[in-house]
């Protein structure tokens, strides 16, 4: 019987996470804060973006047959049978989380909403699959590695958030579609997003098996990791008002929109600065 066979659930699950995670960090999330790529899923002939997805697709599925997110021991004495197998059911998964992180994504952001027609919604999942696909592909060769993980101090840690925010906010912060973003969002919408870069910071922390996780969990208890989270989000806000700021958003924008902005900015920054903990050791 294969190893994926006897996977317990919560490995499964651990897996399908990790794999959600890759797809944000490594492009997706930039990619949906892009404007023009919703406009591509609006506008964009049928046959034009049948053919990006296709050919986008098709380059996952190689990169899949190569790179799996899932933990696997060497498969050199499968048979090709069984490759062929594991490849196709991977690559199916990593389309279903692809599409799954960017419905969750665009569906907060209120991009998509529950009243738009199937065939939009299905148009604008066709735009963000690929690159998340890529992401999602190459979580554990981006976020896994060895278990070391050097003990810090908190002045570090905090660094350490701030340079990993900085590092994915950065170019994300500058643009117009941080404005708009805030524009579509309710406030129920913005209270998710809050809650959504929490539930990320931690499990990518904490539950998703990336690397250093068995170091970081050492002695820690449930309060104290949920706290990491925390300090996570609270650098990330820091980070992204004094992006915002920097690039004139505040300017002549009343509190409340102020508040969205920050919220839609920090999103992204508590993603990279969870990375940071995660691949600077």
């Amino acid at each position: 019987m294969s190893k994926r066979g006897t996977q317990r659930p919560a490995d499964e699950l651990r897996e399908q996470g990790r794999a959600i995670v890759g797809a944000l960090l490594v492009v997706g999330t930039t990619f949906m804060y892009t404007m023009e790529t919703w406009w591509w899923g609006w506008v964009l002939p049928t046959t034009h973006l049948l053919v990006y997805a296709v050919v986008g697709l098709g380059v996952v599925l190689a990169i899949t047959r190569k790179v799996s997110f899932r933990r696997t021991d060497a498969t050199g004495g499968e048979g090709a049978k069984e490759a062929i197998r594991r490849t196709v059911t991977d690559f199916a998964e990593l389309v279903l989380q692809s599409f799954t992180a960017a419905y969750i994504v665009l569906f907060v952001f209120g991009v998509v909403e529950l009243g738009d027609s199937l065939i939009v919604i299905a148009r604008l999942g066709l735009v963000e699959v690929v690159p998340l696909g890529f992401g999602a592909a190459l979580a554990n060769e981006v976020l896994q590695g060895d278990e070391r993980a050097t003990r810090r101090s908190v002045t570090t840690t905090v660094a350490i958030y701030s340079i990993g925010a900085v590092f994915i906010a950065g170019g994300i912060s500058p643009t117009q579609e941080i404005e708009l973003i805030a524009a579509y969002m309710e406030w129920e919408h913005a209270a998710v997003l809050v809650l959504l870069s929490l539930l990320v910071s931690y499990l990518m922390l904490y539950e998703l098996g990336l690397q250093g996780e068995r170091n970081r969990l050492q002695q820690r208890t449930k309060v104290w990791q949920v706290g990491q989270a925390f300090l996570v989000y609270a650098v990330s806000l820091v980070v992204g008002t004094g992006l915002l700021a920097a690039f004139g958003h505040f300017r002549d924008a009343p509190l409340s929109v102020m508040v969205q902005l920050i919220v839609v900015v920090s999103f992204v920054s508590s993603i990279g600065a969870s990375a940071a903990e995660v691949v600077i050791q």
